[in-house]
């Protein structure tokens, strides 16, 4: 999101640079929307990965938003999870959201792209999903 999209639809947030890993910044339980774009897949490894997580879950509001936009396959035929994480599976984002005390508000389904140059193999290669934070 932009600030000038923030400042069109009158809504205030914070918009800050940082590691995903460490949210110290930001108190527990408080925050009520997490947004990102394409970064979680660029995490070095899946221990990261859980990390982000972790740090999403401590920071988040009960009932609390975490929207991910990510790649659902390999963009090129030569991604190497060696070196990032790369992209997730449906699998992998089930997992992550219940280990982590999310339920899948929506977007289980891969994000409508209306390019299809965005297709590999005849799948979209990126969708948007959102957890909402479990109620304790």
């Amino acid at each position: 999101m932009s600030r000038q999209l923030l400042e069109q639809v009158k809504m205030e947030a914070l918009i800050s640079q940082g590691s995903f890993t460490d949210l110290s910044l930001f108190d527990d339980a408080s925050i009520k929307l997490i947004y990102t774009q394409s970064s979680i897949q660029n995490a070095r490894t899946m221990a990261d990965v859980e990390m982000i997580f972790q740090e999403a879950t401590r920071v988040l509001m009960p009932d609390g938003f975490f929207v991910l936009w990510e790649s659902r396959v390999p963009r090129h035929k030569d991604a190497n999870r060696k070196r990032r994480v790369a992209y997730f599976t449906e699998e992998e984002m089930h997992r992550l959201g219940s280990d982590h005390n999310f339920t899948i508000y929506s977007g289980e389904q891969p994000e409508d792209i209306s390019s299809d140059s965005n297709r590999v193999g005849g799948r979209k290669i990126t969708w948007t999903i959102v957890f909402r934070k479990i109620l304790v």
